[in-house]
């Protein structure tokens, strides 16, 4: 691309508001250059006494270079610098945002506790940023700590990136994780709600199951319920076919009698228990079983189907030109399109 073609695309993203779409195109177009040229300009940008335009830099250097095949920032080291240095000067929101958010995406230790600095900061956008930031790296011990703070924020759009973060994204769970999350099953924000069902979820919590139930009876049930569901199950993705109602009559089943986590030693020729039907499929060329399809025979002589797999579940799921600690899922900023700034 020519220096005139890249410095019209710098252009595009100062048009419209911030959020607009086309702007952020031009950010992406940016970023998946990734080339020294882009970086110098970008890092210009970040001196300028625009507001729009530091906040512009920031947002390309977030993630110049990053995509599925190249996971790792172009100018990485360069890029941790330029954004703490405007850290330690900027006062103006928008490019602070931008800064806290980016410091996410470079994958640098250093940038946690300079993260957290900014976790009680009375304005919510950046607060929103610090959830954004830190669901990013979800693991790390102060992490957890600042992340059930922000559960707890007055913002609802902070509650709901702190929660999908800890609860979806990372893998901690303790005792005062899953109380954390069982107080947002009864906040008044919907995603906030449904994020902590998928949590519990996945951490087979069994205080999800009553409300987890009464959303699956709904006329109208949400992917994240939906996903909520096959976690609690043991299950690695969504059964084809699976309606809510045979969802719903799996967790009764699996809460009555508990063998939705049967033990994998059943398929070493130990007696199977009564009542449980057992096949397996194998990876290819080894001994290692891919998925088990159990079925529970009902009584009335029907049968609830219930998978777990053999395999670790919860893969990354990387796409071209996104930030590939995104792990299992997308979730949109705000309701917006999928953007990870």
């Amino acid at each position: 691309m020519s220096e005139a073609q890249i410095q019209e695309l710098f252009r595009e993203t100062l048009r419209g508001d911030y959020e607009d779409e086309a702007p952020w195109e031009a950010v992406c177009k940016l970023r998946y250059l990734g080339t020294r040229e882009v970086f110098n300009i970008a890092r210009e940008w970040c001196s300028s006494e625009d507001p729009l335009k530091r906040a512009r830099g920031i947002d390309v250097l977030a993630q110049l270079g990053k995509t599925a095949d190249h996971p790792i920032n172009s100018f990485s080291d360069e890029s941790y610098s330029v954004v703490t240095n405007l850290l330690h000067r900027e006062t103006e929101i928008r490019p602070l945002s931008s800064a806290v958010a980016a410091l996410g995406h470079l994958d640098d230790p250093r940038a946690i506790l300079i993260i957290a600095r900014f976790c009680s900061h009375p304005n919510s956008e950046i607060r929103f940023s610090v959830a954004c930031a830190l669901g990013s790296i979800p693991n790390d011990p102060l992490i957890v700590e600042e992340l059930l703070v922000l559960m707890a924020d007055p913002d609802e759009d902070v509650r709901d990136w702190a929660t999908f973060g800890l609860g979806v994204l990372g893998n901690v769970d303790s005792p005062e994780i899953r109380e954390a999350l069982g107080q947002r099953l009864h906040d008044e924000n919907e995603d906030v709600r449904e994020e902590a069902m998928v949590s519990l979820g996945k951490r087979e919590n069994r205080r999800v199951l009553s409300p987890m139930l009464a959303a699956l009876d709904q006329a109208t049930v949400s992917d994240r319920v939906i996903e909520a569901a096959y976690l609690m199950l043991g299950m690695e993705n969504e059964p084809q076919g699976w309606t809510p109602t045979n969802y719903a009559e799996a967790l009764r089943i699996g809460r009555a009698v508990t063998v939705v986590n049967f033990p994998y030693h059943l398929l070493g020729g130990s007696a199977v228990p009564a009542g449980l039907d057992v096949k397996e499929r194998r990876v290819p060329g080894t001994d290692v079983p891919r998925w088990v399809l159990a079925r529970l025979r009902r009584s009335d002589g029907g049968s609830v189907p219930l998978i777990r797999s053999g395999r670790e579940f919860r893969n990354s799921l990387l796409c071209p030109g996104l930030d590939p600690a995104a792990a299992t899922r997308l979730k949109p900023p705000r309701g917006g399109p999928v953007r990870h700034g």
